[in-house]
C-alpha cells in the first residue's frame, strides 16, 4: 500500500471530502494543517510546484514513484491507490 501524506486547511470543504473519501476507503494518511504548521506550507508548496491550492496528496512522499495530486481528484486517487 501506498503512503499518503495531505496538506489542508481547516475550513476548506475538499480537504474534508478527501479525508472522508480516504475514511471510506479505509486508507491511512498523514495530515499537515498548513496554516498552523508553516513549515508544512513551504513543503506543500515545494511537492505542488508552487500552487497554494489545498488539497495537495503525495502518494510515496520521498519514492521514485511519488505521484502529487491537487485539489480533490477522487478517480486519480483510486487509480494511484491500486
Amino acid at each position: 500500500m501506498k503512503t499518503v501524506t495531505l496538506y489542508t486547511t481547516p475550513e476548506c470543504r475538499f480537504c474534508s471530502s478527501l479525508k472522508e473519501y480516504l475514511g471510506k476507503l479505509s486508507v491511512n494518511f498523514t495530515e499537515f494543517n498548513v496554516i498552523e504548521e508553516l513549515d508544512k506550507l513551504d513543503e506543500m508548496k515545494f511537492f505542488s510546484g508552487g500552487s497554494l491550492s489545498v488539497p495537495v496528496t503525495v502518494l510515496n512522499k520521498g519514492l521514485p514513484d511519488q505521484k502529487v495530486l491537487i485539489g480533490f481528484q477522487p478517480d486519480a486517487l483510486m487509480r494511484e491507490l491500486r
